[in-house]
Formats: C-alpha cells, sequence, structure tokens
C-alpha cells in the first residue's frame, strides 16, 4: 500500500511538471527582446523596447530607429525615428510600417507587414527575450 501511495505521490509530481515546463507562447511574450531575422542575402538583429525598435545590419550597413505603436497584442505600428543610411531607406518619418505576428511558438514568431506597396512576410527569431 504503501508503494502504491509513493508512485501516486511520485506520478503527480511528474504531471505537475511537465505543466509548468508547457508554456503556451503568445504575441504579448515577444513585444519586447532582442530578435534576428534572416533570409538568403542579409541578416537583421533587431532590439524592441515598450516603444521603439532598433534595426541593425551589418552585412547591408545600417542602423535604423523606429517608434513601435501597438494597437493590439499582435498587431503593431513602426514609424521611422532615424536611419544612419537614409538613402537605401525608402520610408520618410511619415510612411508606417504595419505589421502583424502571427504563428507565435517558443523560437519566435512570423510576421507579414505592409510597407508602402510591398507586403514582405518571414520569421522573427527570438535571441533575448527581456520580459
Amino acid at each position: 500500500m504503501k508503494a502504491v501511495v509513493l508512485s501516486f505521490g511520485f506520478i503527480a509530481v511528474l504531471f505537475g511538471f511537465s505543466l509548468t515546463s508547457c508554456k503556451e507562447y503568445t504575441c504579448v511574450d515577444y513585444k519586447t527582446g532582442t530578435f534576428t531575422y534572416e533570409n538568403n542575402d542579409f541578416n537583421v538583429v533587431i532590439t524592441r523596447t515598450d516603444t521603439h525598435q532598433t534595426e541593425k545590419s551589418d552585412s547591408l550597413n545600417y542602423v535604423d530607429v523606429f517608434k513601435v505603436n501597438w494597437t493590439s497584442d499582435c498587431y503593431y505600428y513602426l514609424t521611422l525615428e532615424s536611419t544612419d543610411n537614409p538613402a537605401r531607406m525608402p520610408l520618410s518619418k511619415y510612411d508606417p510600417i504595419f505589421v502583424k505576428m502571427s504563428n507565435v511558438d517558443e523560437k519566435g514568431y512570423d510576421f507579414d507587414a505592409t510597407i508602402l506597396d510591398s507586403h514582405p512576410h518571414g520569421r522573427i527569431v527570438v535571441l533575448d527575450n527581456v520580459q
């Protein structure tokens, strides 16, 4: 009888650990942090706080700073505040970038954006989450 009680206790503890280790990730988990976006041509390191996003690409030689305006947990606008390479930047300070986050998991999220007349999409991977 003692063995059955100990076995049941052990199973209960394991079940408790499995519940706490299975975190469900949401867009809120990635409102701040350090991320990367890569494609075949370049990579970008993104650092986001509650109010600003800095994008840096060594391969394309630029640093852009955007103001972040969250409209919901998974939707936000970026507005250019500064760039150190204006020749490659087609945006003015009045051209917002609309971003939708989706398919959120422990590694990051997919994004769909609207930038002027283009609609880029891809995967943002978390490097460090500053929650």
